[in-house]
């Protein structure tokens, strides 16, 4: 019995080191600050792109909080998200400003859309007209209309999988003076194709050039002039091209646990290690440790091998093929490392085969 209650409490030992991987899930949090007391067409994009973000929380990969008070815009409050979403407002006091300029400063992310990035000769907020790369706005298209977009560098991991050229959905375009494209550290990822022009039917955009979504390189940041009205998010190609924009700013986070090649990578140690394989083989090994140990008396029978005669198993008829399971799902992971550290095909297959057959032994 004693042997009974090692084995239980060293499961629970392990449960708890699950648990407290666990705790590194999610990956990361978004705070998305919206204002619902402004132009409709603006409140709407607000409630769609809500809707559009909190759908792929799906499976609790990422938080995604949500404010409608800019106030919650200071140090306490921010200091643990990896990412701060502008839906359809911005900075308004020294206070937030101050608190956004830190944030960012020191290696915070920004998504913002559309009004997000609105400024003018009344703004007087400097940093934050060098933090969208100099340009300040200049006029508009209007009414709402479809435009031809083109994409600037189609090997940048946010449009790299669109094609050259496309059309979004209604929304209202902004253009900037001095042209952000002309400041160096602005790398410009899609603009208004000039087969548009002119664009508008009251107020027009004659010509010139409108980059709509861009990087500041200085920052872990992208701006997307799509925000207006309730049909942003009803184009695939310009949802793909939203979600990677987002996707990419959260990578970019070196101090996170971010989106890398998969939607979510593996919960690893600083080694590179997985913690859930490890975690697995250490409930398997403790488990064989203690297996042909169970036959006592008052042990329950569902721990036990179950006779031969009888179509079930128990706990100890799992524990073999668990180890076999682990020592093959550690194989691939196995290769990869090795492969990584450029060991050729044949010694990499040779060293994980005797690494498998030691740890078989």
């Amino acid at each position: 019995m004693k042997k009974l209650v090692s084995l239980i409490l060293t499961v629970a030992l392990m449960s708890t080191c699950i648990n407290a991987q666990a705790q590194r899930y999610p990956r990361f949090k978004v705070l998305a600050f919206y204002n619902k007391h402004v132009e409709r067409a603006h409140v709407e994009f607000a409630d769609d792109a809500i809707k559009f973000f909190k759908g792929l929380t799906i499976g609790n990969g990422f938080v995604f909080d949500t404010t409608s008070r800019m106030s919650d815009l200071t140090d306490e409050k921010i200091k643990d998200y990896q990412l701060l979403m502008m839906i359809n407002d911005f900075p308004h006091s020294n206070e937030q400003r101050k608190a956004f300029e830190k944030y960012m400063e020191t290696g915070g992310g920004w998504l913002g859309f559309h009004v997000a990035a609105y400024n003018d000769r009344t703004t007087n907020w400097p940093w934050f007209v060098n933090f969208l790369g100099g340009g300040v706005f200049n006029r508009n298209s209007w009414p709402p209309l479809p435009a031809k977009l083109v994409v600037d560098d189609n090997k940048h991991p946010v449009t790299k999988a669109l094609p050259s050229t496309f059309i979004a959905p209604l929304n209202e375009w902004y253009q900037w003076k001095p042209s952000p494209r002309e400041n160096k550290k602005v790398k410009v990822l899609a603009s208004l194709s000039v087969d548009n022009y002119p664009l508008g039917l009251k107020d027009i955009l004659p010509d010139g050039d409108t980059p709509v979504v861009w990087t500041n390189t200085d920052y872990r940041m992208i701006y997307l002039n799509m925000g207006h009205g309730d049909n942003i998010f009803s184009d695939a190609t310009q949802n793909k091209l939203i979600i990677d924009a987002f996707r990419w700013v959260v990578g970019a986070d070196k101090k996170a646990i971010h989106l890398k090649n998969s939607i979510m990578t593996q919960a690893t140690t600083p080694s590179g290690r997985v913690f859930s394989i490890d975690i697995m083989r250490g409930i398997t090994l403790c488990l064989m440790l203690l297996v042909n140990d169970l036959f006592e008396p008052g042990v329950p029978s569902w721990m036990v091998h179950t006779k031969a005669e009888t179509d079930g198993m128990g706990l100890a008829d799992w524990v073999f093929p668990g180890f076999l399971f682990m020592a093959g799902l550690s194989i691939p992971y196995a290769m990869a490392a090795r492969q990584k550290k450029e060991i050729p095909g044949s010694g990499c297959y040779c060293m994980c085969y005797f690494e498998r057959l030691a740890y078989s032994s």
